[in-house]
């Protein structure tokens, strides 16, 4: 449309005169009260049995209320309400138009389901201390490039659910339809814990585990007795002192060596 159609000023685009009135009505269009209105287009990908069946939407919605759309399945745009047909009536007519959205049914819907449906999260665990003099240590598990956002992270001490100390981050966007979450225990790890940061997700078939710390190797057998009580008087070899005590213990309380 040319904002000088009607006016008999100049003969078209190229006449300066026209570019002139053009001008000087925007200039005119700046002045006047705001008009507050909001349009908003919205495409949606709907699947049934993954990508067998694809409908794409692009809903185009005037101060909140939906005045037109184009529907794949029908191959064509429709009016809701009187303010969309006259665009509705121009588009339809633009065989091109409607086959580049027709397109997107495969280039966008099918594209991304297949991107972006399921992403499995990588896992790791970093241990800090926010103050040195604190026997308190921070474990952070962050679950990274997942998709969709519906996960669930766990800690586990020695194999056991830990709950007190436990702390949520909100997941995050990576910008690329996958996110990122941290969750932090606050804990006091003794020699011989073994701390796990569980994840479950769709994407998964089986939870992912990843581990931090050292469990305890196993005692010494029976036939390896005069090696423990030797190695128990060795400076410094704690683990072999536990061992000697546990199979003290053993013997008092009448079990078997």
């Amino acid at each position: 449309k040319s904002w000088g159609d009607g006016m008999k000023v100049g003969e078209g685009p190229g006449d300066p005169r026209s570019v002139t009135l053009d001008v000087l009505i925007v200039a005119f269009l700046l002045f006047l009260p705001a008009a507050h209105f909001l349009y908003q287009e919205k495409g949606e990908c709907h699947f049934l049995n993954g990508t067998q069946q694809v409908r794409l939407l692009l809903r185009s919605f005037y101060n909140r209320q939906e005045i037109d759309y184009f529907d794949s399945d029908l191959g064509k745009y429709v009016a809701v309400t009187p303010l969309g047909q006259p665009d509705v009536d121009k588009w339809n007519r633009d065989e091109v138009y409607l086959q580049y959205w027709k397109a997107q049914v495969d280039s966008v819907c099918r594209h991304n389901y297949r991107l972006y449906s399921y992403k499995a999260p990588t896992v790791t665990i970093s241990p800090t201390k926010m103050d040195p003099a604190s026997p308190n240590t921070i474990l952070l598990c962050t679950a990274r490039g997942f998709y969709p956002l519906e996960i669930e992270v766990r800690w586990l001490k020695n194999g056991q659910l830990e709950e007190e100390g436990v702390a949520f981050g909100e997941e995050l966007q990576n910008g690329d339809w996958t996110y990122q979450l941290q969750v932090i225990l606050e804990t006091q790890p003794q020699w011989g814990d073994v701390y796990t940061c569980q994840v479950e997700h769709a994407s998964l078939e089986a939870p992912i585990t990843v581990q931090w710390g050292k469990p305890l190797p196993s005692c010494p057998e029976k036939g390896e007795r005069r090696f423990l009580d030797a190695a128990a008087f060795l400076p410094g070899n704690h683990f072999w002192t536990l061992c000697l005590r546990q199979k003290k213990m053993k013997s008092q309380l009448g079990f078997a060596d």
